[in-house]
């Protein structure tokens, strides 16, 4: 499992490290954490209570360039975030073919069940258990997988360009 973002209340990483003591108790996995933020003792601590220490990688900041390694170790991205304006760590997973399982926000509102799988704010619990359900569905892997690719690479950083030059013509036009 892989989780990228800064490590801050938004992110929520207090319900990722719960969701993933329930699937780590269900499946042999790891959690690497990529980012920093004033969160990150705490987060540690919670981890070691949690008896998860070992099972729990927090590499800190990684630079961009460095990134593309961590996602074609990972099989699923996991994040539990209170809010996000899309979700750009969703959609480099998808480019990268790792599965997603996160929090009805951004991106995954769209997703959910078609591409990626997605629960309720908060509900840390369904997370794990749908995560879990996710890692027994072969032929479900396999789907999201594809689609994931699919709408990634269709939705590219020139297909954004042009969305956003049509918007800007639209508003011209308006006034």
């Amino acid at each position: 499992f892989l989780h990228v973002g800064t490590l801050n209340e938004v992110k929520d990483q207090v319900s990722l490290l719960l969701a993933f003591s329930r699937i780590s108790k269900h499946a042999d996995a790891t959690l690497r954490i990529l980012g920093e933020g004033h969160l990150e003792n705490s987060l540690r601590s919670l981890a070691n209570e949690m008896s998860m220490g070992d099972r729990i990688e927090f590499l800190g900041f990684v630079p961009s360039s460095q990134t593309a390694k961590h996602y074609q170790w990972a099989d699923i991205l996991l994040q539990a975030s209170l809010h996000e304006g899309g979700g750009a760590i969703v959609l480099e997973a998808m480019t990268y073919g790792v599965l997603v399982c996160g929090t009805r926000v951004g991106f995954l509102s769209d997703f959910e069940d078609t591409i990626a799988v997605a629960v309720d704010v908060g509900y840390y619990l369904s997370l794990a258990d749908k995560a879990l359900s996710l890692i027994h569905y072969k032929s479900r892997q396999r789907l999201f997988r594809q689609r994931g690719r699919q709408w990634s690479s269709a939705h590219d950083v020139d297909w954004t360009a042009r969305k956003y030059s049509d918007l800007y013509d639209t508003q011209r036009q308006i006034q």
